[in-house]
């Protein structure tokens, strides 16, 4: 191994975690954990809601909006709660409390 193959492997190194922080930064892509929900907002309006997890690239749904949300959107973190009934706890609740939580976006 010469000193260029050296310089360029540290190099590697260095370049590719600032590369991959600056796409982020830009909202490239984003990485969306469990049980979390990304919500990103642009002019007060509601663009896109991101609930499944891993790893999502806005600029594939929203289009050229998306360059527009580092500079004038909101990025909002939302945390789901472990407080979700199970599927025996589904059948026992009342209809009702099933339309509300679907008309307010909870998800069952």
């Amino acid at each position: 191994m010469s000193i260029i193959d050296i310089g360029a492997l540290i190099a590697g190194f260095l370049a590719v975690p600032i590369l991959l922080g600056v796409a982020r930064a830009f909202g490239a892509f984003v990485i969306v954990r469990e049980r979390q929900c990304i919500v990103f907002e642009l002019f007060g309006t509601v663009r896109l809601v991101l609930d499944n997890p891993g790893l999502h690239f806005p600029w594939l749904r929203l289009g050229p909006a998306a360059a527009l949300l580092p500079l004038f959107g909101r990025r909002h973190v939302v945390e789901l709660g472990s407080t979700r009934p199970t599927c025996a706890a589904r059948r026992s609740t009342p209809k009702r409390a099933l339309r509300w939580a679907s008309a307010s976006g909870t998800r069952w």
